[in-house]
């Protein structure tokens, strides 16, 4: 993959995000929604404790429940198909790498540094995820896609750890013509066709199925992104007359492959030679079912085998274990039906999509200014306990990618404005820019209270 369009992935740490309403941070298993409110505007709003009504959360669920359906279809991605659950997999196995040397520096939040050969390992996968992710030669958010060009299938070699040879996959290099509106530049433009643009072409189609059964009014100055249209664009370059469910349907199934984008391309082609959606589809989930049968049956081994390197560190084990069973479940439930969120959401009954995987945590952020202590509000639909420890494993997580960076990288701390913490009141242009150094604070004070931040990072730098 081209080195710029890698880095263009890295940069963002890895997150999915709606333009005007929320965001799902992609393998940290966290949504982010946007109220547009003031807290004084929730009529129960207390600023003493920092909570409010269960009754007035319902009514912010109600209100933003298409934003909310559209990262939780990310979500269920993530926890149900090959590309999501292969991309936890072989995050973790980089968590190993990275935590394996992390101990070097353990009484510092310096990032450590890994030896020539793991490296390599650390890169392959890297590499490899990227490439499988997809991505684009320049940002698509000033750009209107005009017209699909060409679709070339660029030969890629997967060589990850676990496989017993490098695998030869492709992976379609969509050529595009595009309008820029900031520069009012017309130019050819390419991208990488992989999941991104499959998550988010799914996740955007079936939240406008909840807006049009809800009667929901979108912001009138919102515009569709880009990348929601890929999808659609690619499939109607392939198909000009394929209906749009089929197309999700493809897409749906085609997450249930590495090579997701190869297959998105080779079912739409399968459907063109056919000349019948219907059936071809049918065809497709009857393989597809079979073929995560084979598949998911290592599944639940692989998982444990990855996981027991948290052995010892309790909130890290306890987050991915549990993280791990949802995996396996939700895997289960899409061999039954490898379609069942498109046939979910079609049937119109939206909240049955929630028994198949427990909403991840998630944050409802208000209009206050951004520096005021508590601004938003963050909740989990699991115990306290459990919800404690994935806030740890995605501090855990944002750390070592902070650390993929080409320099010390300075970002938010995701929990900057959830947080009451001693830190927080003290030294937050640290937590704003450098919540790395919140270990070092736990180093220097080891008696005061330790936020999420510096655990995720104390669960690096020690061993079990």
């Amino acid at each position: 993959m081209d080195e710029k369009i890698q880095l263009n992935l890295e940069n963002d740490l890895l997150m999915l995000e709606e333009n005007y309403w929320g965001k799902y941070l992609l393998n940290k298993f966290f949504i982010q929604i946007k109220t547009r409110k003031f807290r004084n505007e929730i009529p129960s709003y207390s600023f003493i404790d920092f909570t409010f009504s269960d009754y007035d959360q319902l009514q912010l669920q109600r209100e933003n429940f298409p934003t909310i359906y559209h990262e939780y279809i990310h979500y269920i991605h993530e926890v149900s198909t090959i590309v999501g659950i292969s991309s936890f997999y072989y995050q973790l196995y980089n968590l190993s790498i990275f935590t394996k040397y992390a101990i070097n520096v353990k009484d510092s939040s310096d990032y450590p540094i890994i030896s020539v050969e793991d490296k390599i390992i650390y890169n392959k996968i890297k590499r490899t995820l990227s490439s499988l992710e997809g991505g684009k030669a320049s940002t698509l958010k000033d750009f209107r896609i005009l017209k699909i060009d060409d679709i070339d299938m660029q030969d890629f070699v997967v060589d990850l750890p676990n496989l017993e040879a490098p695998v030869q996959i492709k992976i379609p290099v969509i050529s595009f013509q595009a309008h820029n509106s900031v520069k009012d530049k017309f130019s050819t433009e390419y991208l990488y066709l992989g999941k991104i643009f499959l998550y988010e072409g799914i996740a955007h189609n079936l939240d406008k199925l909840v807006q049009v059964h809800q009667n929901f009014q979108p912001d009138a100055n919102s515009k569709t992104s880009a990348e929601y249209l890929v999808m659609e664009l690619v499939a109607k370059a392939i198909m000009p007359n394929i209906e749009m469910r089929d197309i999700l349907e493809a897409a749906s199934l085609s997450l249930s492959y590495l090579n997701c984008g190869q297959k998105f391309i080779e079912i739409l082609e399968e459907v063109k030679a056919t000349g019948s959606a219907k059936d071809t589809l049918v065809k497709v989930k009857v393989e597809t079912s079979n073929y995560l049968e084979q598949y998911i049956a290592n599944i639940d081994e692989s998982l444990v085998d990855i996981i027991s390197v948290f052995e010892g560190r309790e909130h890290l084990k306890y987050a991915t274990s549990y993280l791990k069973d949802i995996m396996v479940s939700a895997s289960k439930r899409r061999i039954e039906n490898p379609v069942f969120e498109i046939d979910i959401s079609y049937s119109k009954e939206f909240t049955d999509l929630m028994d198949y995987a427990t909403i991840c945590p998630y944050m409802y952020e208000f209009a206050d200014d951004f520096d005021e202590l508590m601004r938003d509000f963050s909740g989990a639909n699991v115990n306290k306990e459990l919800g404690n420890s994935l806030m740890v494993l995605l501090a855990h997580i944002d750390y070592y990618l902070s650390a993929e960076q080409k320099k010390d990288y300075n970002h938010c701390c995701p929990f900057y404005t959830t947080c009451n913490e001693r830190l927080r009141k003290t030294f937050p242009e640290q937590c704003r820019t450098k919540p790395r150094l919140s270990y070092d604070e736990m180093i220097k004070n080891p008696n005061s209270s330790v936020c999420a931040y510096s655990a995720g990072v104390a669960y690096t730098k020690h061993s079990a």
